[in-house]
């Protein structure tokens, strides 16, 4: 028998009462620092198209078997790329 939406919580319960418990700062304390130099090389920039043109790039993106996030991120490497005067 499938369980419940509602009692898909008491899973967690346990885990739960424990974080209610426990006091974060000694449960984070035994870890030790980790440092890294980390370079972020990617930018999210978010934008608006209309239904069609998201359904078609939708589309398009099925046909050539790959997302619409990769298909933009391709095209506008493309457009650039055709324009010189952008520096990289």
């Amino acid at each position: 028998m499938a369980k419940r939406k509602s009692d898909s919580w008491k899973v967690h319960e346990p885990l739960v009462q424990y974080f209610e418990r426990a006091d974060l700062g000694e449960v984070l304390a035994p870890i030790e620092p980790v440092k890294s130099n980390i370079k972020i090389s990617t930018r999210e920039f978010v934008m608006s198209i209309d239904n069609d043109a998201a359904r078609n790039l939708s589309q398009i993106a099925k046909k050539k078997k790959t997302s619409a996030a990769a298909l933009l991120q391709h095209w506008v490497k493309e457009k650039i790329a055709e324009n010189s005067f952008v520096s990289r």
